[in-house]
């Protein structure tokens, strides 16, 4: 996943050197700790990395924006350093968990990342669910966008929950 000649350092607790900070590379289920400068100037002696934020990414899958950043980054000659987001892959990561969100906003707000995908669930907004009777009823509509009045306690939950994912990346988005 690294370019020839990055440096992969396993680091076992305490702290990065002086100048550098602590970043992960995240495999399909490996986790490896890789130290950078602050600066993503092309200093002599290290690698260029491209730092990217993917939330609500799902499973790793073989073609997806991670897999294919991977792929780029490749015929590129930039290291490339994804770090996926989703309840699916890192569990711990609960974005509907307030100190959550935070802690990504402020990764985000520090300029951690050069770029930030997200692909929030459209499970509550999605029209597929007023095509028939079949399956869930719709939660909400245009008129009514937070969500319909009428909807029982587990509707409501599910109206809520989307509109927590899409307040936390319309955040996410005002930062960068």
């Amino acid at each position: 996943m690294l370019q020839e000649g990055a440096q992969c350092i396993e680091l076992q607790g305490g702290e990065a050197p002086p100048g550098h900070y602590r970043g992960t590379l995240t495999g399909w289920y490996r986790q490896c700790t890789v130290t950078r400068p602050y600066f993503k100037e092309d200093l002599q002696g290290f690698v260029r990395f491209f730092g990217v934020l993917y939330v609500f990414s799902g499973k790793p899958r073989k073609n997806s924006v991670s897999s294919w950043l991977r792929k780029l980054s490749k015929q590129l000659g930039v290291a490339v350093e994804v770090e996926m987001v989703d309840i699916q892959v890192r569990p711990f990561l609960d974005l509907t968990r307030a100190e959550v969100q935070q802690r990504l906003l402020n990764k985000i707000a520090s300029g951690r990342y050069d770029a930030v995908i997200f692909s929030p669930p459209c499970s509550t907004f999605s029209r597929v669910v007023w095509a028939n009777r079949r399956g869930p009823r719709p939660v909400r509509a245009f008129t009514k966008p937070r969500g319909l009045v009428r909807l029982s306690w587990a509707e409501r939950k599910r109206a809520n929950w989307g509109n927590t994912m899409a307040d936390f990346t319309y955040k996410a988005f005002v930062k960068t």
